[in-house]
């Protein structure tokens, strides 16, 4: 599990989506807060994509071997809340799109002065890429 317990706060930084590989698709700014529960970490945000608001909340938690990301989004996933699970170290994941199904995977990394929260996707003939770059830069508590 990302160490997030010194990265506890209100958070600002930027948000870069892109719906196809290398292709910039928004870049915007963020507010996140970074709490703990129940022994995983929570992130609530608030930003945008190309004007429009976006809000979602992420909570990570790890038992055993196993990582379960439960995660929300206004913009990403019309509000509906997905599960993704990882299992000896893979990312957490879940895969959707029917026939030709999709993978959304999310990795956190933590450092002493950003907390990075990488969204990664991955299609039929399109190898895995990040979708979502969420960069908490600046603490604001």
């Amino acid at each position: 599990m990302p160490d997030l317990i010194d990265h506890l706060g209100d958070w600002e930084g930027t948000w870069l989506t892109f719906l196809l590989p290398d292709e910039l698709h928004d870049e915007s700014p963020i507010r996140a807060t970074i709490t703990r529960d129940d022994g995983g970490f929570v992130i609530e945000y608030r930003g945008s994509i190309q004007g429009d608001e976006v809000t979602g909340r992420l909570r990570w938690s790890e038992t055993g071997g196993a990582t379960t990301v439960e995660w929300v989004d206004s913009w990403h996933t019309g509000g509906e809340q997905e599960r993704l699970e990882g299992f000896d170290g893979a990312p957490p994941s879940y895969q959707y799109g029917g026939d030709d199904p999709w993978t959304w995977d999310v990795t956190i990394d933590a450092t002493g002065s950003s907390v990075t929260v990488t969204h990664h996707n991955a299609g039929p003939g399109i190898p895995r890429y990040v979708g979502v770059l969420m960069k908490l830069e600046i603490r604001s508590s």
